[in-house]
């Protein structure tokens, strides 16, 4: 099963050098390139910030016990979307990043709303006062949300937006 490094640049490092489809759209989504290095030969000062085990979604239900087993005590073990499951550090979360930046902002959580649509916005709807999960979303977002609003493509963000803001 492919796994990738994903760096503080946001840069998708891979050892397998028979690129597929899902990295590549790793890399899209993270609007950067691919670098295929061997774990031990990677550039200086990479700083890793998730690994990311990805591929077709039947592969991944099929792992991810496993995984979550063996990585789960040690690491924030989430799925991000079907066709990946990532690793992070404990307590790195949406939600932990949320809250990180509403005491940044001198926020409390009360004042903070929070969109998302998949089981990695489950913490970050768990700590928002307002947690909107779009139509389009997967079933344990949708049950975290306070509200759910319609899908990305019938104009949900736009829509809640008016709803609770405007």
């Amino acid at each position: 099963m492919p796994f990738n490094i994903v760096t503080a640049t946001s840069e998708v490092i891979t050892r397998d050098r028979d690129v597929g489809a899902i990295t590549a759209l790793q890399a899209v989504e993270n609007s950067t390139g691919i670098l295929v290095r061997d774990p031990d030969n990677l550039p200086d000062g990479v700083q890793a910030i998730k690994g990311v085990f990805c591929g077709e979604e039947t592969m991944l239900d099929q792992a991810e016990a496993g995984v979550r087993a063996t990585f789960g005590a040690q690491y924030e073990v989430i799925r991000a979307g079907r066709p990946f499951l990532e690793l992070m550090d404990k307590g790195v979360n949406k939600g932990s990043g949320a809250a990180h930046l509403a005491t940044h902002l001198g926020l409390t959580a009360d004042e903070v709303m929070a969109f998302g649509d998949e089981d990695n916005d489950v913490a970050m709807f768990d700590y928002a006062g307002l947690a909107v999960a779009m139509g389009n979303g997967n079933d344990a977002a949708k049950a975290h949300a306070d509200y759910v609003t319609a899908s990305n493509d019938d104009d949900g963000l736009a829509r809640a937006l008016q709803k609770f803001v405007l």
